[in-house]
């Protein structure tokens, strides 16, 4: 370790320094050596003056924290001035961190990283700071972002641009009355914001991406131009727009009431590892076409038609995809649907007050390449959906028969494990399909009953129901109903709260309605009855 490095581009201060990758902290991916900066409350810092065209730019760090020690905070500053929060970094390996956007005039600029913490044995590394030139939508395009002037080809002519980043500035509502396009020829771009604070208003499409790869869309609130007409469900105040699904009132809608699709759609139609996330607004629908290797995650949004959509066909298939880690509430079909996927983990997502079900897999019956097959269900959360709430039918028939490995048999079935689905107007879990695992899986207080399964040779283990059924039908499969042949089901537990009449008997209801087809054993079924059938 070097301290206060003599004749280095950059000028070191107090407790900072160049470190090698000798002296046992964290090697960086980028040389033989990075710079150092330990705790020593804002003394110590490194800075360079650098001479800047007038513009918009992004500085991007890779950083990693001394091995055993605890995270030193760390404060960058352009001309004096903090642009956002600290660097807190936590990892030991080197991470890149993407520090807020800055716009400045034409001339030298001093950029300085400075060590926050008062302990002088915490250090940071940096490696590999990078000034990069991005294309402002408002300063180098003319978009108005006022909310009322349309902002379309302005935005398009800066992903026209030669700029890989397009930056939409914060307090701006920027009205699309078309859609942006972003194809292979515009290569790799990335569209981002300030969060809530940078919003795009339209009733339509707001970007089409066609045949991209590795294009980013982050950080950005959409947000409708014209109020819908909405339903109401149950005691929610909020609503969604109505669907043929809603068959109570929908003969009673007038046509224009029927038709209506508003809210602002994104629309990405074979790409391969294009991501979108920390997307928020209202009435919005995320639409994947046939993508590989692509990703939704940490949005939190209100639907429109439909919320999360991922669907192929024609030959075609979506493939390793991740959907992680978002909310949908409020869309009028499902929050989450897929379609013609494989491959695929769906985790850590809420879903709720949605028009249809929660989650879902739908398919076209006998159609190969509209099955969703090898997919995994982790720790997501389905609540109040006027529908299922996870509903996961690889083919649209009730066939214990259907396949959802995709030919390649038991080890390649789809995983459904550790979801709750709770107060959903139907069944909590309507599945179908063999070589299906479920596992500590909850369904709690659904209107129909807890599972509703057609499966063969498949496991049912660790899972819990309680008090589902609650329109409380005389006979009715109230907890779990496992259709087909050649399951395991055990281990576990089936809950009623009490008994109900039947009749002119006392009769607690169904805990496990099954057949002797299956193996059966070691569950718990607590005020509700055993129910098996011969075949």
């Amino acid at each position: 370790m070097i301290y206060n490095v003599p004749g280095a581009s950059w000028t070191f201060q107090y407790n900072s320094g160049i470190a090698n990758n000798s002296i046992g902290s964290p090697a960086t991916p980028h040389g033989s050596q990075s710079a150092f900066i330990q705790g020593n409350t804002n003394q110590s810092f490194f800075a360079q003056n650098i001479s800047l065209p007038g513009g918009t730019y992004e500085i991007s760090c890779f950083a990693a924290k001394r091995a055993g020690y605890a995270a030193n905070p760390l404060a960058v500053y352009v001309d004096g001035v903090s642009p956002g929060s600290n660097i807190t970094v936590t990892a030991e390996s080197f991470t890149q961190f993407i520090l807020p956007v800055l716009t400045v005039t034409a001339g030298t600029h001093q950029i300085a990283f400075k060590g926050v913490g008062a302990d002088q044995s915490q250090w940071v590394l940096l490696d590999r700071v990078t000034i990069t030139r991005v294309a402002n939508v408002v300063l180098d395009y003319g978009a108005v972002g006022n909310g009322s002037h349309d902002d379309t080809t302005n935005i398009q002519d800066a992903i026209n641009s030669s700029y890989s980043k397009i930056w939409f500035p914060p307090n701006k509502t920027y009205r699309m009355n078309s859609w942006a396009s972003i194809t292979r020829a515009n290569g790799w771009k990335v569209l981002y914001g300030a969060g809530d604070a940078s919003v795009i208003k339209s009733d339509d499409y707001v970007f089409k991406l066609q045949d991209t790869t590795d294009t980013q869309i982050c950080n950005l609130r959409l947000s409708n131009i014209t109020t819908p007409y909405l339903i109401y469900r149950w005691e929610d105040t909020n609503g969604y727009q109505p669907t043929i699904n809603d068959d109570d009132i929908w003969t009673n809608l007038l046509s224009w009431q029927q038709t209506q699709d508003i809210g602002p759609k994104f629309y990405v139609a074979g790409g391969n590892n294009v991501s979108l996330f920390s997307i928020t607004g209202d009435f919005v629908t995320l639409e994947f076409v046939k993508t590989i290797n692509s990703r939704i995650t940490d949005c939190n949004f209100r639907g429109g038609k439909n919320g999360i959509l991922f669907w192929g066909g024609a030959g075609q298939v979506n493939s390793n995809n991740v959907i992680l880690r978002n909310t949908v509430h409020h869309a009028s079909f499902s929050g989450i649907c897929t379609a013609a996927a494989q491959d695929c983990w769906v985790a850590y997502n809420n879903c709720n007050w949605n028009g249809e079900s929660g989650i879902k897999a739908w398919s076209d019956y006998g159609d190969p390449y509209r099955t969703c097959v090898r997919m995994t269900y982790d720790n997501n959360i389905a609540d109040h959906n006027w529908y299922d709430g996870i509903e996961l039918l690889p083919n649209e028939a009730q066939d214990p028969e259907c396949d959802s490995s995709g030919g390649q048999g038991p080890a390649h079935g789809s995983t459904v494990r550790n979801n709750i689905s709770t107060n959903n107007r139907k069944t909590g879990y309507y599945n179908c399909g063999k070589y299906w695992t479920y596992s500590n899986n909850l369904a709690q207080s659904n209107g129909t009953g807890g599972f509703q399964i057609y499966s063969s040779y498949s496991t049912f283990t660790g899972n819990a129901t309680t008090n589902n059924n609650l329109s409380n039908t005389p006979r009715g499969y109230h907890e779990v109903a496992f259709v087909g042949h050649t399951n395991t089901i055990t281990g576990n537990t089936m809950y009623r709260y009490g008994t109900y009449i039947y009749g002119s008997t006392f009769w607690n209801g169904d805990g496990l309605y099954t057949s002797k087809l299956n193996n059966y054993s070691s569950n718990t079924l607590i005020n509700c009855v055993l129910w098996l059938d011969d075949q």
